[in-house]
């Protein structure tokens, strides 16, 4: 599927409206079920209980809306995201990374919806985006942890964050073949490799 060349990710600062929310519910609810391009324009506000003009009030056309609901999905990535704990038990620091995963992975899974009716480049670009703003939190920790000096935390950081993103885009494009406790479980011990070297054993 393509979407008209136009499209961007750029990210909306309108501000909130309860209407413009309703059709991004809407617009979410109905991608369930059909394409982006078999949506209407009449379908939209007949689910929304709206008229054409109102939504024209918001949105230029179906594809501005859409733009809002994956602003939406990436705010949610970014959310799900947590600050590892530093200068705990290997243990401690497994269980927040399971949980920041988890947490990734179910945003990803319950807006799957979504994210299958776009294509991989900007599918990437939205994991990067919100995930790469995730750094600046991983580089604070690395400073409590007894990393080796010689070691480039930037470049660590960076091949971490970008495997990580390249797991969840993969699965996404693999229709998320692989169960979703499988695959965190996974993602966890990958994780863990990047950890444990520099952290107190138990």
């Amino acid at each position: 599927m393509s979407l008209r060349k136009e499209y961007t990710m750029t990210l909306s600062n309108k501000p909130f409206h309860k209407t413009r929310q309703l059709l991004i519910d809407v617009m979410s609810d109905l991608l369930r079920v059909a394409s982006i391009e078999d949506i209407t324009i009449k379908v939209l506000v007949q689910q929304a209980g709206i008229t054409r003009s109102t939504f024209y009030t918001y949105y230029q056309d179906k594809y501005a809306l859409f733009e809002d609901l994956i602003d939406q999905c990436t705010r949610q990535i970014y959310y799900a995201l947590r600050y590892v704990p530093a200068r705990v038990t290997p243990s401690q620091v497994r269980k927040s990374v399971y949980d920041n995963i988890w947490q990734v992975l179910s945003t990803l899974y319950s807006n799957k919806h979504i994210f299958t009716q776009i294509g991989p480049d900007i599918r990437t670009r939205m994991l990067e985006k919100e995930i790469h703003a995730f750094k600046p939190v991983l580089l604070q920790q690395l400073n409590h942890l007894d990393i080796d000096p010689k070691m480039n935390k930037d470049i660590f950081v960076a091949f971490y964050l970008s495997g990580i993103i390249s797991a969840y885009q993969h699965w996404i494009t693999t229709d998320y073949a692989m169960p979703i406790e499988e695959l965190c479980e996974q993602l966890t011990n990958l994780s863990m490799t990047f950890y444990t070297e520099y952290l107190t054993k138990e």
